[in-house]
């Protein structure tokens, strides 16, 4: 069965491992993050006010900003460890890829071994949601019929040319009547890719999982 619906919120999340905080730590030690503020203040259009640096918290928060965009919330944490990047109740596709694509641009040419991808929306439906996830997952314990208010489905795909694990989630929504929840999340393990290989590979995949699922997301206004 196939469902149409529209996006109702979207919220975006990714994650880099580096492969060897070392290297980042010698880097550091000869320009401080210091270099890295007038960047991010360029690129992201911040006020220096929006620009923190934590020496106590090196591995995942040496260097931390967030923003505003509209209704939408950007915030990164670079650590010498992990980068951290969440985008809450993202406008749309273009939006997302600018801001990822500027933050990879503080990072990119340090190896990583591991890169997550995660999109999470909360879609309105123009089709009944009930129906189509019974058609997903139709047998649910007889014991439960009675008492159940939703049902889902989880998936965990492998995708091994791109060592690359997709876990997928699809159940009625919390928040919107008659709506269902998308999960998606994208883990390169270990990681082949530099973030613009690995967004496009995703895309990609994220593509291929929707068509599967028969899931249409209108993304027009």
């Amino acid at each position: 069965m196939e469902l149409l619906t529209k996006p109702v919120t979207t919220d975006l999340s990714y994650q880099a491992f580096f492969e060897d905080p070392l290297q980042l730590i010698k880097e550091f030690k000869e320009v401080l993050p210091y270099s890295v503020h007038a960047k991010v203040a360029k690129d992201f259009d911040l006020s220096l006010n929006n620009i923190k640096i934590d020496n106590n918290a090196p591995a995942n928060n040496l260097l931390h900003f967030s923003k505003f965009d509209g209704p939408s919330w950007f915030e990164c944490s670079f650590g010498l460890e992990v980068v951290t990047a969440n985008l809450k109740f993202a406008k749309d596709e273009k939006q997302g890829q600018d801001l990822y694509f500027k933050a990879a641009e503080l990072f990119q040419q340090f190896p990583m071994k591991r890169q997550r991808m995660v999109i999470q929306q909360q879609l309105s439906t123009e089709g009944d949601s009930d129906e189509y996830l019974r058609s997903l997952n139709p047998n649910v314990p007889a014991k439960f019929v009675e008492k159940m208010t939703g049902r889902g489905v989880f998936y965990t795909l492998k995708f091994s040319e791109e060592e690359l694990i997709a876990h997928i989630t699809v159940a009625k929504s919390l928040f919107v009547e008659n709506g269902v929840f998308k999960s998606i999340e994208f883990e390169f393990s270990p990681n082949k890719f530099n973030f613009a290989d690995a967004y496009r590979i995703a895309k990609g995949h994220r593509e291929f999982i929707l068509d599967e699922l028969k899931l249409r997301i209108n993304l027009e206004a």
